[in-house]
C-alpha cells in the first residue's frame, strides 16, 4: 500500500448493492490503522476531483487488501471509475453552516415535510461542492446536486446546517458548469 504524507494509494471497486447512495467507502483495517481511521470516521478520496465519504471496514478482509468499495455516485463525485487509484486521507470535515442543494433535470416541490425528510436522510454525511447526491423518495431516486456549501471544503450536514433545496433544476450552463467542476 503505497504512502504519501497521510494520504495512501488505493484501487476503487464496485461497493455492494445495499450502501448503493449512502456515501459509504468500505476499506480493510491495515488501510484504516495506516490513516489513524475508526469505523465511521470521514475519509477525503481524492481521483480527478476530491470528495467524501463515511468509511467502514470491508468484508470479507482478505479480499479488502489496498482496495476501496465505493458505489457509483462516490466514484462519479470523484472522477473515477472501477480500477482506477485514487489517493486516500482521513478528512478535515467542518461542521457545515448552508448546504445548497439543487435536484437535477427535474423541478419539484419543497415544503417542511420534504426538507425535513432530505435533511433527516442526509444527516451526518460529508459534502464538498458539485457533488452528486441521491435520495429514493417514494421508491425512485432524485438526483441533486449540492450547489454551495458554507464553509468550503468539505462539510457535514448537521442538525444546526441551514439545509435550502431548490425547487427548479440548475440551467443547462450551470449543469455544463458543475460537470467542468467536476474535473477541475
Amino acid at each position: 500500500m503505497p504512502e504519501f504524507e497521510g494520504k495512501i494509494q488505493l484501487r476503487v471497486e464496485d461497493i455492494e448493492r445495499d450502501a448503493l447512495a449512502e456515501g459509504i467507502a468500505r476499506i480493510d483495517e491495515e488501510s484504516m490503522k495506516a490513516l489513524g481511521l475508526s469505523e465511521g470516521s470521514f475519509i477525503e478520496i481524492i481521483g480527478k476531483r476530491t470528495t467524501a465519504a463515511t468509511a467502514y471496514l470491508g468484508e470479507p478482509k482478505s479480499e479488502m487488501k489496498n482496495m476501496i468499495r465505493i458505489d457509483a455516485y462516490t466514484r462519479k463525485n470523484a472522477g473515477v471509475s472501477i480500477g482506477s487509484l485514487v489517493e486516500v486521507a482521513k478528512a478535515e470535515v467542518k461542521s457545515g453552516e448552508k448546504i445548497v442543494l439543487a435536484p437535477m433535470g427535474m423541478q419539484i416541490t419543497v415544503d417542511k415535510e420534504f426538507k425535513r425528510y432530505v435533511k433527516n436522510r442526509l444527516l451526518s454525511r460529508a459534502f464538498t461542492e458539485n457533488d452528486l447526491v441521491a435520495l429514493k423518495i417514494l421508491g425512485q431516486p432524485i438526483h441533486f446536486v449540492v450547489v454551495n456549501t458554507l464553509p468550503k471544503g468539505i462539510v457535514r450536514l448537521t442538525n444546526r446546517t441551514h439545509l435550502q433545496i431548490l425547487n427548479k433544476p440548475l440551467s443547462l450552463a450551470e449543469e455544463e458548469q458543475v460537470s467542468a467542476n467536476r474535473l477541475t
